[in-house]
C-alpha cells in the first residue's frame, strides 16, 4: 500500500504510472473520512506479465522489494509464481463497472449502512 502523496509523486515522475496505481477505499475511509476518500492507493498490475509489469520501473521496483519477499514464502504455488499480480482479482467487478463514471459503496463490515457515490478514476 501506498500513502496518496508517494502515489502522486510517482505519477508527476512518470505519467504513465496512472496506469497501474489506483486508490484503495475500505469501509473505514467511508465511515471516518468527511469526503470518503482512500487514505491508501495501490499498485495493480492487472493479469498483466512479468515483462509489461516492468515496464514500469519505479513501481515494480517497490513491488519487488515489498512484495516479491513475502510472496516466496507463501505456500500458494501461483502466489510465488505470479508475486507481481493480485492472485484474486475481481475480475467480474471490474467488468461489470467498466463503463461507469461513479459507483455506490457500502461498508460490508459497519454499525451503519451508508451508501456512498464514488467517482471511478479514468483508465
Amino acid at each position: 500500500m501506498l500513502q496518496p502523496e508517494q502515489a502522486q509523486a510517482l505519477i508527476e515522475r512518470d505519467v504513465r504510472n496512472k496506469d497501474v496505481l489506483f486508490p484503495y477505499l475500505n469501509g473505514e475511509d467511508l465511515n471516518s473520512r468527511p469526503d470518503c476518500s482512500a487514505s491508501r492507493w495501490v499498485i495493480n498490475f492487472h493479469d498483466w506479465t512479468e515483462e509489461r509489469a516492468r515496464s514500469y520501473p519505479e513501481v515494480f521496483e517497490i513491488v519487488e522489494r515489498d512484495v516479491k519477499p513475502e510472496r516466496a514464502k507463501n505456500s500458494d504455488r501461483r502466489r510465488r509464481e505470479i508475486w507481481w499480480r493480485f492472485t484474486r482479482p475481481t475480475l467480474d467487478m471490474y467488468e461489470a463497472i467498466s463503463g461507469l463514471d461513479r459507483v455506490l459503496v457500502v461498508a460490508r463490515v459497519s454499525k451503519t449502512g451508508l451508501p456512498v457515490f464514488t467517482v471511478l478514476l479514468a483508465k
